[in-house]
């Protein structure tokens, strides 16, 4: 195994199970496929590895081993982590704590806390990962010998740090200013108990790495492509393919902002080769991600799109509904059973202190009442001494006698009255004190009963609050679908017509047999066709640009009237083909910041749409005007106007297409330039509206802040 020779390995194996079949050994059988399993896994090869752990687990439990039942359910959290499959690695976790628990293995519950802390981070839940980590932390620290554990914590507290949001940070009461602060700390922790395991590669690697991340965000580029690198040595002398990837992919993506891009690619394909390979499904969508980012920066406008479409199918597959709503199931799970563990704690030391002061009062009143039958009895042999003494001397003194009984039993009566007094007395008391303990009881069960209520209450809003979110981002990923299968539409009709017909034409040309005037118009023809298809490849890839992530407008000072000027002269000839009026009075002390590449694009197309739906001899007017903090381009035409409904639609929702319709002198179009306009100008932080033109046409407001 060490040499990774699999066919000697398999080899050995089925020799192993063979002979303890033969002898009767199921423990050797069960340990075989745990170390094929556990082999299979060191090299990311973990499909396999999940079918030998599933054989180890089965015979396992036949044996009724504890220990090693936790001990795979272990692993395989760790495992389905990597892959990554949140919910089956939550799964492994709850079994492995409830068997560690049971067997009070409290080392191994620490090593569960922190696979639960890897999953959270895999979720972007820092908050959650810290408290885990912490908990894990605490454990690790009280047993000898487990520097390994105690440096793992500190090397993931360092990355939930790094990567915490502010509302993470609010709930640990961190400032945002210290979150790099304190996550170098305990990577630096981390580093000194690593230096004292034997075995230690991958950690290092995953220290240096989650280093290389904090000096990138601070800005120290050299102290970063130093952590990069040395993340990537490490890695690469270990049998860790995935985390090896992974610091790969970090020194890639750093190359790429620092625009070294020859020095990128062959680390990013290296990347999407392993992740095929091992079919490890982040690595594959991360190293899409980062290759559709590299073609764009290079212009390969073509393979970004293709790369990106593969990073978007990846990322489907990790996180779709199904798997959120078991993900969220069993986060709720968890929590809810160790919050029910703890209160059975608390619930337990409660009824051993009540029981505890039950005893004690038992115990006093048995005291008590000894006392009490002690001094009755000494008062009895007293009272028999004094009657035999009396006897003896009753013929001598009979008046005495007779006085002395008098006086004893007024003396006896005194007593018994006494006695009777004591008795109620104490009889009080008891009452007194048994009544105070049933108010204690019950007093502490109503702040019991109260905190349950108050925890179902907030669990159900949790709840709630839950499902409404879940059903507005499914809403939002039903819509973006629908555009999505609009755009295809769009391409794989409205692309086949202009080729054919340039087909055509070309095979006219070839034949030679057409003439002049018919020449004209089908290249007439033929131009018109083809300036659409342009305009909507254009229109097209500009809205695809816009939806890539990390996709930004570059805002400088721009003069409105100038980028105005410069969309009208772009438009004018198409308008003269239809002898509209283009009224445009330049007003050249408007500035604003945006980016000049999107306005131009926005005013453009809002002016293409007015001659479009624009009658003959029509009228388009341009105004400008400032409104408050505002600069306002104003385009109204006479055309045939907006529905009601398109108008509502366009002015309420980003990523809705318009309807495809044609322009009065039958001209075509997708429904994708205004979407785009709408696109582009969210992203510039402007407004683009559009009403209902009187008697007729439509008004589109696009305002801008002012320099």
């Amino acid at each position: 195994m060490r040499l990774n020779k699999a066919t000697e390995v398999n080899i050995y194996i089925e020799k192993t199970i063979t002979l303890a079949k033969k002898l009767n050994k199921p423990t050797f059988i069960a340990d075989a496929y745990y170390r094929i399993g556990f082999y299979h896994h060191t090299f990311s090869r973990y499909f396999i590895a999940e079918e030998y752990y599933r054989k180890a687990l089965e015979k396992f439990t036949e044996l009724n081993d504890k220990e090693w039942i936790g001990g795979i359910y272990q692993n395989l959290s760790a495992m389905y982590a990597n892959i990554p499959d949140y919910s089956k690695a939550l799964d492994a976790n709850f079994k492995a704590v409830d068997v560690f628990t049971e067997i009070k293995d409290v080392g191994s519950v620490g090593a569960c806390y922190v696979n639960i802390s890897s999953v959270y981070i895999g979720l972007k839940q820092y908050h959650s990962a810290i408290l885990y980590l912490d908990k894990a932390l605490k454990i690790f620290k009280n047993i000898d010998g487990n520097e390994y554990g105690i440096a793992l914590c500190y090397a993931n507290l360092g990355n939930a740090y790094f990567s915490a949001t502010d509302e993470d940070l609010k709930k640990l009461q961190v400032a945002k200013s210290e979150n790099f602060d304190k996550a170098l700390w305990n990577l630096d922790q981390a580093m000194k108990y690593a230096e004292k395991v034997d075995d230690n590669f991958s950690l290092k690697g995953s220290i240096y790495q989650t280093k290389g991340d904090i000096y990138k965000a601070i800005g120290n580029k050299e102290l970063a492509k130093i952590s990069y690198q040395k993340s990537v040595d490490y890695y690469a002398n270990t049998t860790a393919k995935k985390e090896y990837a992974s610091s790969v992919l970090s020194l890639a993506n750093f190359y790429i902002a620092q625009d070294l891009y020859l020095e990128a690619e062959p680390l990013l394909k290296e990347v999407i080769e392993i992740g095929n390979q091992n079919k490890i499904l982040s690595l594959q969508r991360d190293g899409y991600l980062a290759l559709t980012t590299l073609d764009e920066k290079n212009g390969r406008f073509t393979d970004a799109l293709k790369n990106f479409r593969s990073f978007i199918s990846f990322k489907e597959q990790i996180f779709n509904q199904e798997k959120e709503k078991e993900i969220t199931r069993k986060q709720m799970q968890l929590d809810f059973s160790v919050k029910e563990k703890d209160y059975q704690t608390k619930q337990q030391l409660t009824n051993l202190a009540l029981d505890k002061q039950v005893l004690l009062v038992k115990e006093r009143q048995q005291q008590l009442l000894l006392k009490q039958q002690q001094l009755a009895l000494s008062d009895k042999e007293k009272n028999i001494q004094r009657l035999s003494f009396l006897q003896k001397q009753a013929n001598l003194e009979r008046e005495k006698i007779q006085k002395e009984n008098q006086l004893k039993q007024q003396r006896l009566g005194a007593k018994l009255q006494k006695e009777q007094a004591d008795q109620e007395l104490l009889i009080k008391e008891n009452e007194i004190k048994l009544n105070r303990n049933f108010s204690i009881f019950f007093g502490v069960l109503a702040v019991v009963l109260l905190t349950a209520s108050i925890y179902v209450y907030q669990a159900q809003r949790k709840t709630a609050k839950l499902n409404r979110l879940v059903s507005l981002q499914k809403e939002e990923l039903e819509n973006l679908g629908r555009v999505k299968d609009r755009i295809f539409s769009v391409v794989s009709h409205d692309m086949r017509t202009p080729v054919n017909s340039l087909i055509s034409f070309i095979n006219l040309l070839e034949n030679g047999d057409v003439s002049e005037e018919k020449l004209k118009r089908y290249a007439a023809n033929l131009k018109n066709s083809l300036g659409y298809t342009s305009a909507m490849m254009e229109n097209l890839l500009n809205w695809a640009y816009s939806q890539m992530q990390g996709f930004k407008p570059n805002p400088v000072v721009i003069n409105v009237a100038n980028v105005v000027q410069s969309a009208v002269d772009a438009v004018q000839a198409e308008a003269q083909q239809k002898r509209i009026n283009i009224s445009y009075q330049p007003i050249s002390n408007y500035s604003t910041i945006a980016d000049e590449n999107m306005t131009s694009l926005i005013i453009r197309n809002i002016l293409n749409n007015a001659i479009k739906f624009t009658d003959k001899e029509g009228i388009i007017t341009i105004d400008l005007a400032e409104k408050a903090d505002r600069v306002c381009v104003i385009i109204s035409d006479t055309g045939i106007g907006m529905s009601a409904r398109q108008i509502q639609a366009f002015n309420t929702d980003v990523n809705q297409l318009g309807e495809t319709t044609l322009g009065t002198n039958k001209e075509k179009g997708t429904g994708l330039g205004l979407t785009l306009c709408k696109s582009f100008a969210n992203l510039m932080n402007a407004q683009l509206t559009v009403a209902a033109n009187q008697p007729k046409g439509t008004i589109f407001t696009f305002c801008l802040p002012s320099a």
